[in-house]
């Protein structure tokens, strides 16, 4: 059921015999679906310092930048862009491990916040690359991974939506709170809790479903309004302490009212 244009029809001539389960993850993709192939997502710029510029007369580059996701999701680029996930690299670039010891560097602390990647006529400069963090600095400057979260061929709904792949981050001494989510009550039950929601529905709204299990999705990004598709792709606008502010701020406005 796959669509190609032309120039990704010339990709799978080689790739799908290369790398046939790569093609096949594509193939079962919404995107191929809709005729977003391996052109429409790795052509770049020839200036782009990632471009493999003579690549069977393509410019391509393996890095999938946010902006290349933003000529389709430009709402939700929008919203990821503000967020403290695309801004990850910020929090740890000046960490004296990057100088001192940058290839543990780059399997420990830029394994999730990301790192700036540096290429030149589309090889990986140090050891730049291959990075999949969430807050990696990409060779046309934008900032984020939209990959961390939602896969690169086989993208799903279910996948960015699973506690599994906040997770990977999300654990462990410097930030456990996968673990303190899954001690809780919500946690515990999530994968005992009878429900005949499907979380993998595009219009999924928690207050219109009988969710009895909460978890990153639910709480973090998932609309909240039965009358608008308010979700968001910046989770720290949902954190507790922004949400409390915003409570206050909402009653300190009523209160002048009423006064």
């Amino acid at each position: 059921s796959a669509v190609t244009t032309d120039e990704t029809a010339r990709c799978l001539n080689c790739h799908a015999q290369r790398q046939p389960k790569l093609v096949e993850q594509w193939e079962s993709d919404i995107h191929a679906r809709e005729g977003v192939g391996c052109f429409e997502c790795h052509a770049t710029e020839r200036s782009d310092p990632a471009a493999r510029a003579g690549h069977f007369s393509f410019a391509v580059k393996l890095q999938v930048s946010p902006l290349k996701c933003a000529e389709c999701h430009e709402e939700q680029y929008a919203s990821f862009a503000s967020s403290s996930h695309a801004m990850a690299y910020d929090t740890i670039k000046d960490h004296p491990l990057a100088s001192e010891s940058p290839i543990l560097f780059e399997t420990t602390c830029a394994a999730c916040h990301g790192n700036e990647t540096r290429m030149l006529r589309g090889r990986p400069q140090g050891y730049s690359w291959p990075n999949h963090g969430i807050g990696r600095i990409n060779s046309d400057g934008s900032s984020g991974n939209c990959a961390a979260c939602h896969g690169h061929h086989d993208y799903s709904l279910v996948k960015a939506r699973s506690p599994e792949t906040c997770g990977k981050c999300h654990h462990g001494e410097m930030g456990p709170a996968y673990e303190s989510w899954q001690a809780s009550t919500h946690g515990s039950n999530h994968r005992l809790a009878a429900t005949d929601t499907d979380i993998a529905r595009s219009d999924f709204v928690p207050l219109n479903e009988n969710v009895r299990h909460p978890d990153c999705y639910v709480c973090h990004l998932a609309a909240t309004s039965e009358k608008a598709n308010n979700s968001t792709h910046n989770p720290g606008d949902r954190l507790s302490w922004n949400c409390l502010l915003y409570t206050s701020d909402a009653a300190d406005e009523e209160d002048s009212v009423d006064l």
